[in-house]
């Protein structure tokens, strides 16, 4: 009988609580997918807060900086060979960005698993869509632009 638990627990290692609601690691994508990399970013670090998991943290940090240095060097990149079409140049920044939430995601997939079987609690996560959506309509150009990872 006791040997029944270890499986169980095993695809939750460590798992902590947290006292505030998480964001759910899908919003990481859809946020960087918005917002960008260094805005999903900082909600990670929110949970990794939380979790009171500093690895998580620091991850999410060099994360949110290295899609915000991905983005700015391949629109760069995209620009000085010559692609004159700024929104498909848009487009393909975007993606970088979303490459970089899919590995927020896979960051804090098991460490967010374990809290929810614990019984935490967590922001849905149509609300952080939506409210990410939003905000990105609500911003002004420039001001996206520098989120993303542009200098002005």
């Amino acid at each position: 009988m006791a040997e029944t638990y270890p499986l169980v627990l095993s695809r939750h290692p460590d798992a902590r609580k947290a006292r505030l609601p998480l964001f759910e690691p899908l919003a990481f994508g859809y946020l960087a997918l918005s917002l960008g990399g260094p805005v999903a970013s900082l909600c990670a670090i929110y949970n990794g807060l939380l979790l009171r998991r500093p690895g998580l943290v620091i991850r999410a940090l060099v994360v949110g900086l290295l899609s915000a240095v991905a983005f700015f060097l391949t629109v760069a990149f995209l620009i000085g060979a010559g692609m004159e079409n700024y929104r498909l140049v848009r487009v393909v920044g975007y993606l970088v960005h979303v490459l970089f939430g899919a590995l927020l995601v896979a960051s804090q997939w098991r460490h967010f698993r374990g809290h929810r079987y614990l019984g935490g609690k967590v922001i849905p996560l149509l609300g952080a869509v939506v409210a990410g959506i939003l905000v990105q309509l609500a911003l002004p150009p420039k001001v996206l632009l520098l989120l993303l990872g542009l200098p002005l």
